[in-house]
């Protein structure tokens, strides 16, 4: 008797058949699901890689349930014992298969995490970018739209996946300091800066913004929006689209990536003007961070009265429950309650908007400090989700001075 027919005779045709159909099942919705549930890429390959490992396994339980009838050639025996012996082979083959295979895809997906966290190669750039911080030429009680401005431009661009964004931190150096932009471009490694300015005065809005392209030493782009203050959601708009579809020349940005950066934190202009004002008392240094939590908590709140799908609000609020939480060496119950609701708002803002820096850093800063009160609700599977998104900050964030001093914590 030939190997094919010795082959046909145990089944095992017939027993890989029925796990090749599984597994091209199983691929296929993992191909489908995955993405919608935000896994990284890996994972459908990993899933593919666990059904090609299951073959060999599937293949050798098949020809050893048989090999153990192998000294009975009687073909009544034969026929007495084909209809029990794939019965064994469904009964015991394919969930040992399954068995096997859940346990080393269990053990991988917990551990891999732990095992790769910013080791991946570093991210190349087709180029980098700064938006510096907006001249302001309003009056100082408007002056918090300067700075909205060009956060909400550098929250924009950053969703661009083949252009380094310089982080809020690194540009904020320049602010109401005179540099040229030789100097920015050597001291931040830039192929291109924006710069601009913002006036108002009473209900009118002026801003001017320049692209400038450091190669050729000059602004490849300029203009200028007069409008009134309502509209400023729709100059952001028009700001932002102007500088993609002029880097788009060059760099060839996905249309994907395109459609992102359209995306609005917010289509509440009150809501967008709350936040804003918040953002202003927050950075106040003068005060105290509970101080500065319990003057904006006020307009944190009407703003997501008003959106609460709003993610900066969101995280704003995520923030000054987390300063108050830290500000008490011996947390009360209403306080550790607090900080529990802190953790969810930054999640539920990460939710809204995927790529937002802060509200992904917020998810990761406050259960870690959280520790420091309360190990005993902390297990593996957290420290787990917390090292998923350490890496998701620093694939997405690598320059942001948050991730390179949460990443040294996280290794340790």
């Amino acid at each position: 008797m030939n190997l094919f027919q010795e082959l046909k005779r145990r089944k095992v045709f017939k027993t890989v058949g029925v796990y090749a159909a599984a597994a091209l099942i199983i691929i296929q919705v993992a191909d489908i699901v995955f993405p919608r549930l935000l896994l990284p890429d890996w994972t459908v390959t990993f899933v593919i890689a666990l059904a090609i490992l299951g073959f060999p396994i599937t293949f050798f339980f098949s020809w050893t349930y048989d090999l153990k009838h192998d000294d009975t050639d009687q073909p009544e025996y034969k026929n007495d014992i084909a209809s029990k012996k794939w019965s064994l082979t469904k009964k015991i083959l394919f969930p040992l298969t399954g068995l096997i295979l859940t346990i080393i895809g269990g053990a991988f997906w917990f551990i891999y995490p732990f095992l790769t966290i910013g080791m991946g190669d570093e991210k190349e750039y087709d180029a980098s970018i700064a938006i510096l911080y907006m001249d302001n030429i309003s009056p100082d009680e408007k002056s918090y739209f300067a700075d909205g401005l060009t956060e909400e431009l550098i929250t924009r661009l950053s969703r661009i996946q083949n252009l380094k964004v310089r982080p809020r931190t690194d540009v904020a150096v320049f602010k109401n300091k005179t540099a040229t932009m030789a100097e920015i471009s050597e001291k931040l490694s830039l192929n291109y800066i924006v710069e601009g300015s913002v006036k108002i005065i009473d209900d009118n809005l002026r801003v001017n913004v320049s692209l400038f392209d450091i190669a050729k030493d000059n602004s490849i782009w300029s203009d200028s929006y007069n409008n009134t203050l309502k509209d400023i959601l729709n100059v952001q708009d028009e700001i932002a689209s102007s500088i993609v579809s002029k880097l788009n020349e060059k760099l060839s940005i996905s249309k994907t990536d395109i459609i992102a950066t359209e995306k609005r934190p917010t289509e509440s202009l009150e809501a967008y003007k709350l936040i804003q004002e918040a953002d202003k008392i927050l950075s106040d240094t003068k005060l105290s961070g509970v101080k500065t939590c319990s003057m904006a908590t006020p307009l944190i709140e009407q703003a997501l009265k008003l959106d609460s799908t709003y993610t900066d609000a969101l995280c704003n609020k995520a923030l000054c429950k987390f300063i108050i939480y830290d500000d008490n060496a011996g947390p009360s119950k209403q306080e550790t309650e607090d900080v529990k609701e802190a953790i969810i708002l930054a999640e539920k803002g990460l939710r809204y908007d995927p790529n937002h820096e802060t509200a992904l850093a917020l998810s990761i800063m406050i259960p870690t400090f959280q520790m420091r009160h309360n190990m005993d609700e902390f297990d593996l599977f957290s420290l787990r989700k917390l090292t998923i998104q350490m890496d998701r900050l620093i694939e997405q964030f690598p320059d942001s001075p948050f991730t390179i001093s949460m990443s040294g914590f996280h290794r340790y």
